[in-house]
């Protein structure tokens, strides 16, 4: 039979292990509101399909070319300005790739706004008509920069800060027709070659039916530069 001393120390013990399994419990639940994890996500479940477009020449035919125009490896991209998941491509892989590959990679944008988001279609037309003053690069990364602020701020400024140089003429250009019938052509290609959302990724004549993730996107790359 133990002593009162020994069972005294007992509890003593079984209390500081609830306490501590309390803590950690604590620990667990606020990890999962904040959204911290202790073991990385889990990978895709292998690599997207890959579909043959039917109209590449008509896709590369049009659009903005973002980088060398003889480049062996042309990755299109069909945008939406106010899409979260365009944003990320846009302002992280899609540099990543160029830097890496500066001669062998070019990227078309070409437009693609949802109907959903309300200021999409706005987007492109600024960007055209920034383009048409060799500044369409500029906006687009602008563009998706200030994403969370697309109606807050007013679109002169936007081209301003985008080193538009006549904003008369780009302010013209936005009340043209004809400007909106360009993104409307281009929606309509994309659903021609088979997009349904944004960012459709198309590689050399070929899309892929989701996004590819940096590291996909540098293998397809080194397989084509390799043949």
């Amino acid at each position: 039979m133990a002593s009162s001393g020994s069972a005294f120390v007992e509890t003593r013990w079984l209390l500081r292990i609830a306490v501590g399994c309390a803590g950690v419990m604590t620990l667990l639940a606020a990890a999962r509101l904040f959204g911290f994890r202790s073991d990385p996500p889990s990978p895709k479940n292998g690599p997207p399909r890959a579909v043959a477009v039917q109209h590449w020449d008509d896709v590369v035919g049009g659009g903005h070319r973002l980088g060398p125009a003889e480049a062996p490896v042309v990755i299109v991209e069909f945008v939406d300005f106010e899409c979260p998941y365009c944003r990320g491509y846009a302002l992280e892989t899609l540099p990543a790739i160029q830097a890496s590959y500066p001669t062998e990679v070019t990227v078309v944008a070409r437009h693609f706004p949802l109907r959903y988001h309300r200021f999409a279609e706005m987007s492109a037309v600024a960007s055209i008509c920034a383009d048409r003053q060799g500044r369409f690069r500029a906006m687009y990364d602008l563009l998706y920069g200030v994403q969370d602020s697309l109606g807050l701020l007013r679109w002169r400024v936007l081209a301003e800060r985008s080193g538009v140089p006549d904003l008369d003429s780009w302010g013209e250009c936005r009340d043209d027709p004809g400007v909106r019938a360009v993104v409307a052509a281009d929606l309509e290609l994309g659903k021609r070659i088979g997009a349904t959302g944004t960012p459709t990724i198309l590689v050399n004549g070929w899309r892929y039916e989701r996004p590819l993730q940096e590291a996909e996107l540098r293998t397809v790359i080194d397989s084509i530069l390799s043949r």
